[in-house]
């Protein structure tokens, strides 16, 4: 659950941080509002996974236009609105192809218990489950993917879903927030025309849960 008084960064003008601007009393709490919610969403990590360049995971890509799985996280706590939506989680990829070509990677979170075959589930849907980003340079880089966050399925909640009662806020009433395993899988394919022999290189992934909508 979020911290953050408005669940979202409060975006302003830049005139608003002109010498001598008043600041009032709701400018103040918005601002305050940002650093709670900055503070909340640098502070739920899930994944950090980084090696050196030359140690990166090397996956050749046999069969053009065919997803590989890659790389799994381990079995991560994701949790839950009051809806029932998981909070989406913010991901960045450090990859590069391994010889001449191009490869696409793709990144999504599936349910703890799932298997990797719920992960092509993600893909044929696209965003918000998978986030997809392509790369023709063997020189590692994090890479632009095609949206910031992604999403549980509905559906991939685990069997080893619980509930923890905390509060709403401070001094506020109680409520249960769902927890539940989840994974984060990382796929690459080649495009078509390139070599047979063409790999997908990954030295990097960061996730983490993002507070807010």
């Amino acid at each position: 659950m979020s911290t953050s008084l408005f669940e979202g960064l409060i975006r302003s003008e830049a005139a608003q941080w002109d010498a001598y601007s008043p600041v009032d009393t709701a400018w103040a709490r918005g601002i305050l509002s940002n650093v709670m919610h900055s503070a909340d969403s640098s502070g739920q990590v899930l994944v950090n996974y980084r090696v050196n360049d030359a140690n990166a995971i090397d996956r050749v890509l046999t069969q053009a236009s065919t997803w590989y799985a890659i790389w799994s996280s381990a079995a991560l706590p994701i949790r839950f609105r009051g809806d029932g939506t998981s909070y989406p989680l913010r991901v960045r990829l450090r990859a590069a192809r391994g010889t001449a070509g191009t490869v696409d990677f793709a990144v999504c979170v599936i349910g703890g218990r799932l298997t990797t075959d719920a992960g092509y589930d993600a893909l044929a849907v696209g965003a918000p489950l998978a986030i997809t980003a392509s790369s023709s340079s063997g020189t590692h880089a994090w890479l632009t993917l095609s949206g910031s966050t992604i999403n549980l399925a509905a559906g991939g909640v685990a069997s080893t879903e619980i509930e923890r009662s905390t509060l709403a806020e401070i001094g506020g009433a109680a409520m249960a927030v769902r927890y539940d395993a989840a994974k984060v899988l990382v796929f690459a394919k080649r495009e078509a025309g390139s070599s047979a022999s063409t790999s997908a290189l990954v030295s990097g992934l960061h996730a983490a849960e993002y507070i807010g909508a």
